[in-house]
């Protein structure tokens, strides 16, 4: 488990089908006091006692039932205490790394333990949004501990999958800081230590998946999109539904940055049927997001406008400044294509604000001619030639590649010869949208 149990695992958990160590880690999170899993664990619980008359718990069978539950029960409490002491232990030395550094972290002899090294990697995942930088460190020093593991306690095999997942996860950290090279470094040397060995299903799925976002910020979509496909199956061979919902969000991603946005909203609605949004809401968001974004470019607006109404509550609470002003920049692109054109201007109007405040100039010029092309529909040619040919410069100064350079000028001349159309800067905008995250598109006049 990375952060929270998933609904399949909870109730395999009431139904005592886990194995010991699993349902310890269970036990350990719930003790650790997550109310969402609780309330999960809560509302599965209801139905299973009621599967059964009452008077059945005075039976003979009822009686056995209740002493293997408890048992059970038994048997994981220890290994649950120590997960918890782990855990406590890893936050202790996040805290350590703050104030010390590496250098003082490095020299201690209790790091050298199974337990610690996944409560470190752990750590260093649910950092990934809030602190880059601390994600990148605590990734390290779980290399760093799963290196000096004693193979004799661990086993050969166990401790090369230890090293394999803290590399991928030192790899994922890399490539979220902005280190690709390095990242791609570190994630073939996972994978070098994990065909080395008696291979885990699961854990290669985890590896590949890893590889496959790393193809995808490296703009390599296809060989992405072919791993994302078995990384998927993979986890719905083994019930894994919330990484399976994972891969299958990444898919819809790649398919839509490739120019597919039907596909994409295919794939994205069925990665929103099984996310837990409870475990990891962050992921319902970034699914919901690029949904209202795919819904958009395939001109089905109307379902894009109630989606991003639906979930209005879900950007407020999860998402990040970036995320809610492209909603801002949806919701008026969205408006401008039902026709509603005053509250396209405004929220176009804040989105451009916005990217330029927080000096995403790219952003702010996109948005900028899509504004352009509504003034063009409201008559106001003039000041929509103007703004659209200053955004056109400022793509030009940011540097933007040949293809793009290349619509730019028909657009720059178009506004000259004062024979612009709503339609063509509409179809610029949207080509170097997708420009954006995929080098190889091409531009079609039309």
């Amino acid at each position: 488990m990375h952060d929270h149990p998933t609904h399949e695992t909870l109730d395999r958990f009431l139904r005592g089908q886990l194995p010991a160590v699993e349902g310890a880690r269970v036990i350990a999170h719930l003790l650790r006091g997550c109310r969402s899993c609780q309330a999960a664990a809560a509302d599965l619980a209801g139905p299973l006692f009621e599967e059964g008359e009452p008077e059945d718990f005075g039976s003979e069978e009822g009686a056995v039932y209740e002493v293997d539950f408890d048992r059970a029960f038994a048997a994981a409490r220890p290994a649950a205490a120590a997960h918890q002491e782990e855990t406590l232990l890893a936050d202790e030395i996040y805290a350590a790394l703050v104030v010390e550094g590496h250098t003082a972290i490095h020299r201690a002899s209790h790091l050298h333990r199974v337990p610690v090294c996944r409560a470190l990697m752990r750590r260093s995942w649910e950092l990934r949004h809030e602190d880059p930088t601390q994600m990148l460190q605590l990734a390290d020093l779980a290399v760093f501990t799963a290196s000096r593991l004693d193979p004799e306690q661990v086993g050969a095999v166990r401790g090369a999958e230890l090293r394999a997942r803290a590399l991928a996860e030192y790899g994922n950290a890399q490539r979220i800081t902005g280190d690709l090279s390095g990242a791609e470094r570190s994630v073939e040397q996972a994978l070098a230590l994990y065909q080395g060995n008696d291979q885990d299903p699961l854990l290669g799925a985890h590896l590949q998946s890893i590889r496959a976002v790393l193809f995808g910020d490296q703009r390599r979509f296809a060989e992405a999109l072919d791993l994302l496909e078995k990384v998927e199956q993979t986890y719905e061979e083994f019930g894994e539904r919330d990484q399976q919902g994972r891969a299958l969000v990444q898919r819809g991603i790649y398919t839509g940055y490739r120019g597919d946005a039907a596909e994409g909203v295919r794939l994205l609605r069925s990665a929103l049927a099984l996310i837990d949004e409870a475990a990891d809401p962050k992921l319902a968001l970034t699914a919901v997001h690029n949904l209202a974004w795919a819904l958009y470019e395939c001109g089905q607006l109307r379902d894009a406008r109630v989606l991003v109404w639906e979930n209005r509550e879900r950007y407020d609470r999860h998402a990040e400044r970036t995320m809610l002003l492209k909603r801002t920049w949806v919701e008026g692109n969205i408006a401008a294509g039902l026709g509603d054109l005053e509250r396209a201007v405004e929220r176009l109007s804040d989105a451009i604000q916005g990217f330029e405040e927080a000096e995403l100039g790219y952003q702010a010029a996109l948005a900028a001619l899509d504004l352009g092309a509504v003034w063009l529909r409201q008559g106001r040619a003039h000041a929509a030639s103007e703004l659209v040919e200053h955004a056109a410069e400022t793509f030009v100064a940011i540097g933007v590649g040949r293809e793009a350079l290349g619509a730019l000028a028909l657009l720059q001349q178009a506004c000259e010869q004062e024979n612009v159309t709503a339609t063509f800067v509409h179809h610029v905008s949207a080509f170097l949208r997708r420009l954006e995250h995929d080098p190889s598109a091409r531009f079609n006049q039309q």
